[in-house]
């Protein structure tokens, strides 16, 4: 089976307070290369989650709370399974099968059964691959020369991402972000099955009334858009990766309800079927 055709910048946005959501597809920009991704890395300052199946980062505190829903974000995780949260993680098995909306709240540029490296009675030669990510800060940081040139590469994404969002969304014409997140998926493996790897990127940036998120699929990044199912089934049919983002529940004095969400891909739709 061949790669899956490459897609476009996709961008989603929600407000505080209406949880308005809203999507662009950006239909007609052309596909990026990978050298137009975001720029990213060690050099640039980037941490980098440690290998293997099933991980979760540290909370990394953003530059500034920025708004999630209803309520605001303070610190962001990244998960090797392709998404961002603001939430503690569970146990992969409880989520990566399943739908959109997740029982905690996600950002899902690819929400798959990833990983990054060998493991015990692995495959041999599994495909390595790496998750950057690092909190993008554009104010100001004084004279310091050090300071000042993180401020200015993190001040080049968020532009860069910025520009994307005014292109999507007309109305955003003077979006200036002062803060976000940056997560880049490297050649990151599908899990149990070395020969395929996916490239991605999600940045979110914010200027402290409106939040966007950009998804970042190079050409020729993606040669899978679906994973095998975690748990055993008897079709063991391929699960799709999910796109798209969630608030996760929402408690109402003792009872809980699912909060909002938007989704690009689900019920068997494959990633590749997002319009183009």
């Amino acid at each position: 089976m061949g790669s899956p055709p490459p897609l476009p910048p996709l961008l989603l946005r929600w407000l505080p307070l209406a949880a308005l959501l809203a999507v662009s597809l950006l239909p007609r920009v052309r596909c990026l290369s990978r050298g137009e991704l975001l720029s990213y890395g060690s050099a640039t300052g980037d941490e980098v989650l440690p290998g293997g199946d099933d991980i979760t980062s540290w909370p990394v505190n953003l530059a500034v709370p920025i708004p999630f829903f209803e309520t605001t974000a303070e610190a962001f995780r990244v998960s090797v399974n392709g998404f961002v949260t603001p939430h503690d993680v569970p146990e992969e098995g409880s989520y990566v099968d399943g739908p959109l909306p997740t029982k905690f709240g996600v950002i899902a540029p690819f929400l798959a059964d990833l990983e990054t490296q060998e493991l015990n009675g692995g495959p041999p030669g599994h495909a390595g691959g790496n998750v950057f990510f690092r909190a993008l800060d554009g104010r100001s940081r004084g004279d310091d020369d050090d300071a000042a040139g993180a401020a200015g590469s993190d001040r080049a994404v968020l532009d860069a991402a910025a520009a994307h969002v005014r292109r999507a969304f007309p109305a955003a014409g003077n979006f200036a972000p002062i803060a976000g997140f940056l997560a880049t998926w490297d050649r990151v493996a599908v899990h149990a099955n070395p020969g395929q790897v996916n490239t991605f990127q999600a940045v979110i940036v914010s200027d402290e009334e409106d939040t966007y998120a950009v998804f970042l699929y190079p050409e020729g990044g993606l040669s899978v858009s679906g994973t095998a199912p975690k748990e055993a089934r008897g079709d063991r049919s391929e699960v799709p990766a999910r796109v798209g983002f969630s608030r996760g529940p929402k408690v109402v004095f003792i009872f809980s309800t699912e909060g909002p969400s938007y989704h690009v891909t689900h019920g068997g739709v494959p990633a590749t079927s997002m319009p183009r």
